[in-house]
């Protein structure tokens, strides 16, 4: 899907917490490919792209689709 400005600010307000994600998986692991570790981490998903990966819950609203792992 090709991206316009406005689609990227979108993905940007996700990724602060001031636009709600479309799909937060939550519970899961982040694995550093270069140094072996693993680490917990939550992802939050707007349309098809990647958004955030960390621990904050901000961008989880009522329309929001929790996937628990």
């Amino acid at each position: 899907m090709a991206s316009t400005a406005g689609d990227l600010q979108k993905l940007l307000d996700v990724s602060a917490g001031r636009r709600e994600a479309d799909y937060y998986i939550k519970g899961g692991s982040l694995v550093n490919v270069l140094s072996g570790e693993i680490y917990p981490a939550n992802i939050a998903i707007w349309r098809d792209k990647i958004a955030y990966v960390c621990g904050s819950e901000k961008m989880v609203g009522t329309s929001t689709t929790i996937i628990e792992v």
